[in-house]
């Protein structure tokens, strides 16, 4: 007996030394978590954590998944812009696996909003995610409760991410209404019937949208101040600290100019060739600013689903060559938006967009 005290003290001293302490049992389940607990809450998109633990997720198709056993799960959210017909946000709910395009959605129509989902007793998922894109609102995650219940280990987060990068379309401006004269409202925008969400659930990927209605590559018709590019190098829209990513993209698909392009066909001459050349060297420069911070990365550089046509093809293509081809930059022309296809504002309809989706998913 007193040999085996000892040889177990030696044991115990020799991983001290190391510093190969023995490692605690995993915890999977927890009666309440924090929202930073990230075995427990796993995020999507672009997020920032405010300085009392609440969590802002602003960018289209963001959010969070958790799993639980109970009956009851409250999220509680605070957002801006929610007394707003046009622009106030709206979020997917969608439990255990449902289809996301047919699940419930919610207006985050007073300043907090208590959501909940009532379940048979049992171990569940829900997926809650942002529809409308970040310009037009800020929504904050205060806090998620379980009732009768706990929360369980979250799943492996899927292996595969996408990070997509455009304008009003890539947003789904208009894309669930089907009158072209509509102008715009976030209770039309649907951010999960877009080409690139639709792409990454049928890759089994994660994705990160990072859209901007109006946006432009250089400069737009409205002389806005942003511009895609510059979604990439902040931390969030509304948060310009740099941005560090935490995980690399597998693929990034680029599905901008349609803006660029009215600004350049608004000119003639000289000053039309300027602002060509101004475009080129603007997309040039953000695929390089890509390449830099995701070495390696496979990036499609799309066009034609606003009907742009050949012309912003071909600048695309002057583009990718100015930024040095390689095999890794694919030029792709996606199907344009006709017949039942056109949406609020002349932008295409999530008919359009399953359409992109069936091509960029080969």
């Amino acid at each position: 007996m007193k040999k085996t005290v000892v040889l177990l003290l030696a044991l115990v001293m020799a991983l001290f030394v190391c510093g190969c302490n023995p490692k605690s049992p995993e915890i999977t389940e927890k009666a309440e978590i924090t929202l930073q607990d990230a075995d427990f809450i796993t995020w999507y998109g672009r997020t920032d954590v405010n300085k009392d633990g609440s969590v802002n997720f602003d960018y289209t198709a963001s959010g969070f998944e958790v799993k639980f056993r109970g009956t009851r799960l409250s999220m509680n959210f605070t957002a801006t812009a929610w007394q707003s017909d046009i622009n106030r946000p709206y979020v997917t709910v969608i439990t255990d696996g449902e289809n996301y395009r047919t699940a419930p959605y919610y207006a985050l129509d007073t300043q907090n909003k208590t959501l909940t989902v009532e379940v048979e007793e049992g171990e569940h998922t829900v997926r809650v995610l942002k529809r409308s894109e970040a310009a037009m609102s800020r929504v904050c995650l205060n806090s998620i409760s379980v009732e009768n219940g706990v929360f369980l280990r979250a799943a492996e987060r899927r292996e595969r991410f996408i990070e997509v990068y455009g304008s009003s379309t890539t947003a789904g401006y208009g894309n669930v209404d089907c009158t072209a004269e509509d102008n715009f409202s976030t209770r039309t925008e649907d951010g999960l019937a877009t080409y690139g969400f639709i792409t990454a659930e049928a890759l089994n990927a994660e994705c990160s949208i990072l859209a901007l209605s109006g946006g432009a590559v250089k400069t737009n018709v409205w002389g806005n101040e942003d511009n895609i590019p510059k979604l990439f190098a902040r931390a969030t829209y509304y948060n310009h600290s740099p941005y560090e990513p935490a995980r690399i993209p597998d693929v990034v698909v680029i599905n901008a100019g349609a803006n660029d392009n009215t600004y350049i066909n608004q000119s003639t001459g000289a000053e039309k060739e300027a602002r060509k050349q101004a475009f080129i060297s603007a997309y040039a420069a953000f695929l390089n600013d890509l390449r830099a911070k995701y070495p390696g990365v496979k990036i499609f550089c799309c066009m034609n689903m606003a009907n742009e046509g050949s012309t912003m093809e071909y600048l695309i293509g002057l583009a990718i060559n100015a930024a040095g081809y390689d095999t890794d930059l694919v030029l792709l022309s996606l199907p344009s938006y006709i017949g039942d296809g056109v949406g609020a504002d002349g932008h295409p309809t999530y008919v359009t967009h399953e359409m992109a989706a069936a091509v960029l998913d080969q």
